[in-house]
């Protein structure tokens, strides 16, 4: 029902200046609002079916300013806003620049409602299409109906930046990032290619008119969003993109949003149409900022696109797409993430756009590079069936193209996971496991009942079936759990107690792979190329000569020459590249698993109790800690008994502190023989990465940062052993560490191995000390010691600030600056990373004056001042009181 006096709330086109906050403006409309509730009966209210809960919650709402966008106080400037206004050449392009400034923000964060929409020009423009979107594109333009008519001049050149330059750099997106659009329509219907054009005939029309000045900012800002409009066709040639060179012009024009006109960025759109969110303020990110992102948007997407081009094999493409977008995703923007997802895998299930692979195509190839080419389940699979009855026959594709497809969906479902973002990502990980476990299922009894009746599948040289599509999706299964169990570290999903559950589990998943991989693959992979060498050879043999035989030949022929070496090859790639990358991965692992267990074994943490205050039982939580992984049938996962016993072999303290002690010093120098070898077979792995840059790997490929920084985490292990062993050579009467240090869990350098460092905790006598010096308690390891018995410390605490880190503690009491030595007063001020303790001979430096052997401090203003030798009579002296009787 529409009420007649609510049709008198809108602005009044005789006072455009009204005061709407005055009682004389207001309006009554309570006769129709009680005329309305009359229909009312036994004082219910009757539910419409397009009733949402989201629209009643909003009845709470009402009056409050933080929920209620009707209590959002707008100017007068904002109200009467007038779009269709000419303005001057500099206005345009600062509105223009703060508009693509509200782009980015929009991108990276923020909703639209608070960036892009908060532009009146885009609100109008966009209201205007909706209302008369059927009406042809001429009738959208920049005039609101609501205001007072007026009859600007057509032919002024002010009015013509707002008709033509403003509305053309208006930016267009196919798909809102955040769905508070308002219900707008933004341009759903029309081609880009007409924007293209209608930016190109505004250039046009500025560089006819020699008057405008700044004509070249004007310009370029155009040809910035034309570059935005036309992303897809301008990244499909390896050439560079000047859109770069555009934004550094950008960068070196001087803009001043001081001229930009009062409420042409408002909240006017939260109150004006429908809002169904709480109000929000405008938000706004510095220029500097835009031209970055910007920047690295197009040199993001022109990166990835250029690789995408140079791919030749799947290898190539895994290389690509879990190191150089997975790995990097975190520095990617909204926008370039969801621009590779459009650009990766097409509508019409193309890959990058290609006319030759698509992705069922995709899905067998992928497969195949790791079981081999010539798989008879995913080949020509009806020339197998040529025996059998025609309505069987039938039968059997019909479920054979059945598991195809949910073999495709599970493929694409993981092709997915790469452009996202890693939360993102770690839920499409959990949910592909369920995938994966159900096509696991579905293959195994396909290929095993095919075989059994049929004869029909891939064979082992023995002649026994080796279910080649089921052991694929075995070892993809595996690699999700995996790739689920370890990403979650860098998301810090575990508590300090689960660090060792979580890596014990990690060493069991990479076993079951390399010995997946070493047994079936490797057996499936010799198989195939067994029965090409020897079988199909027989049977030309026992053929007379004819066509058949012929055809067998060429067959064979082809097999020799091409699908051969294929085979060859896929198994030597796993052999000296999958296999041992695998092995490297579980040796650093099972290293952090020995480091983990000297922890235990000090007492420094338990990893057999939860959380302080746990509500429940440790197998309760253990089992919903790994419910994801759980939940899959193949391979067994290990009970809660299982890890207990663990525990208390590996890590459980000794009888005594001398077992103790044995036992933490073999697993100290294991650990460290062991970072040594993995250290070594990294380097190996980048050399052979190295030299396989045409096959298998591209060229300038991010898969060497990730083992470099593999080989700093191993570094940064090997640190931490070495500060282990110096605390136990300084406790090794009494082990029992358990309130002396404490284990502190920062970023690390690879995203599988966070920093997980000792740290002493501070008693109440030293903390009290602390505040009493410092104004603050603070933790970390001590640095060293110097000759005047000053102790230096540092800390990587997430709770400490910059600048913050570093710290002295001096030993007297009366603590003074002068008291510490030049070296040490270099480090706290963070001239160096190198303490004056670590400084080898040739890093030392002789000074023309040498200092003395031990610092002494600067005793100026104290009793203790250096006062020169002076034969003069002092014309003051102390006092010395003295006690005299009186007279």
């Amino acid at each position: 029902m529409v009420l007649s006096s609510l049709n008198r709330l809108t602005i009044d086109k005789s006072r455009p200046d009204f005061n709407y906050e005055t009682d004389e403006d207001l309006i009554d409309i309570t006769k129709e609002i009680f005329a309305s509730l009359e229909s009312i009966t036994n004082n219910k209210v009757v539910k419409s079916p397009y009733f949402e809960l989201l629209e009643g919650t909003r009845a709470l709402e009402v009056l409050n300013p933080r929920l209620d966008t009707g209590l959002i106080k707008l100017t007068p400037e904002e109200i009467t806003f007038d779009c269709s206004k000419p303005q001057e050449v500099n206005v345009i392009i600062n509105i223009q620049t703060k508009l693509l400034s509200n782009l980015v923000n929009w991108l990276e964060s923020n909703s639209l409602p608070v960036t892009v929409l908060s532009c009146r020009y885009v609100q109008t423009l966009l209201v205007n299409y909706l209302n008369h979107e059927n009406s042809g594109l001429g009738k959208f333009s920049f005039y609101n109906s609501r205001l007072p008519a007026v009859d600007y001049s057509k032919d002024n050149l002010n009015y013509q930046f707002v008709h033509r330059v403003l509305k053309t750099t208006v930016l267009y997106e196919e798909e809102d990032l955040n769905t508070k659009s308002m219900n707008l329509n933004f341009f759903e219907d029309i081609s880009p290619v007409y924007f293209i054009e209608e930016i190109n005939d505004c250039i046009e029309w500025i560089l006819s008119n020699d008057e405008i000045i700044e004509a070249d900012t004007l310009i370029t800002q155009l040809k910035i969003v034309a570059n935005l409009v036309k992303f897809e066709n301008t990244f499909k040639t390896t050439q560079h993109t000047n859109a770069i060179n555009q934004i550094t012009k950008l960068q070196n024009v001087k803009f001043d949003d001081t001229v930009i006109p009062m409420g042409s960025f408002s909240k006017f759109i939260q109150v004006d149409l429908v809002n169904k969110s709480i109000p929000e303020k405008l938000t706004s990110i510095d220029l500097e900022t835009t031209w970055d992102c910007l920047t690295n948007i197009f040199k993001t997407i022109h990166r990835f696109t250029n690789q995408a081009n140079s791919i030749k094999s799947i290898n190539q493409l895994y290389d690509f797409l879990h190191y150089n977008i997975k790995f990097p995703i975190e520095k990617f923007s909204v926008f370039a993430r969801g621009f590779f997802q459009l650009y990766f895998i097409r509508d019409n299930k193309s890959i990058f756009g290609s006319n030759n692979v698509n992705l069922p195509n995709l899905v067998i190839d992928w497969i195949e590079n790791v079981i081999g080419k010539s798989t008879i389940m995913l080949g020509k699979f009806e020339n197998n069936l040529s025996q059998i009855k025609d309505n069987v026959k039938a039968e059997i594709i019909k479920v054979h193209n059945a598991n195809l497809n949910d073999l495709e969906s599970g493929m694409y479902h993981y092709l997915t996971t790469f452009a996202s973002n890693p939360c993102r990502s770690q839920q499409l990980l959990s949910k592909g496991l369920v995938l994966w476990d159900t096509l696991q299922v579905g293959w195994e009894s396909f290929e095993y009942e095919m075989h059994k009746t049929y004869g029909v599948g891939d064979e082992f040289a023995t002649g026994e079936l080796s279910i080649s599509v089921t052991s694929y999706v075995y070892f993809g299964k595996m690699q999700l759990m995996l790739e689920l169990l370890l990403n979650g570290l860098s998301l810090d999903l575990y508590k300090p107690f689960e660090m060792y559950l979580i890596y014990w589990y990690a060493d069991y998943l990479i076993l079951n792979i390399i010995e997946h991989l070493e047994n079936r693959v490797s057996q499936i992979l010799l198989g195939k190329i067994n029965h090409l060498e020897t079988n199909i050879p027989k049977k030309i043999k026992k053929l007379k000569a004819g066509p058949k035989k012929d055809q067998l030949k060429e067959i064979n022929l082809y097999n020799q020459q091409v699908i051969i070496p294929q085979l060859t090859a896929t198994l030597n790639f796993n052999q000296d590249y999958l296999i041992k990358s695998l092995k490297a991965m579980r040796n650093l692992t099972q290293c952090q698993l020995k480091y983990l267990s000297v922890l235990s074994k000090l007492q420094i943490i338990d990893y057999t109790k939860g959380p302080i205050n746990n509500l429940t039982s440790m197998e309760n939580l253990y089992y919903l800690r790994m419910k994801p992984w759980s939940s899959i049938g193949v391979p067994m996962f290990p009970t809660f008994e299982q890890y207990q016993s663990v525990l208390t072999t590996n890590t459980a303290p000794g009888s005594n502190n001398k077992l103790t002690l044995m036992k933490c010093l073999e697993l100290l120098a294991s650990a460290k023989n062991n970072l040594v070898v993995v250290e070594k077979e990294y380097h190996q792995l980048i050399d052979y990465i190295k030299r396989d840059t045409k096959n298998n790997f591209l060229q300038d490929s991010l898969i060497i940062t990730w083992y470099e920084e593999l080989i700093s985490a191993i570094e940064q292990l090997n640190d931490n052993i070495s500060q282990i062993s110096k605390i136990i050579s300084l406790n090794k009467d009494d082990l029992k560490l358990k309130n002396k240090y404490k284990i502190n869990i920062t970023q690390g350098c690879h995203k599988y191995f966070p920093n997980i460092s000792i740290i002493p905790c501070i008693g109440l006598k030293r903390a009290a000390w602390q505040i009493h010096h410092h104004n603050d308690t603070k933790r970390g390891w001590l640095v060293g010691i110097d000759d005047f018995g000053n102790k230096y410390y540092e800390t990587d605490a997430p709770e400490e600030i910059h600048l913050r880190t570093r710290w002295v503690e001096y030993s007297q009491w009366n603590q003074d600056m002068s008291q510490v030595e030049p070296g040490w007063h270099y480090w706290l001020g963070y001239g160096t990373n190198t303490p004056p303790n670590a400084l080898i001979g040739d890093a030392k430096t002789t000074r023309a004056y040498p200092l003395p052997a031990h610092h002494k401090p600067n005793l100026t203003n104290t009793p203790g001042a250096y006062v020169c030798y002076n034969t003069a009579k002092p014309k003051f002296k102390s006092w010395t009181p003295e006690v005299k009787e009186r007279a």
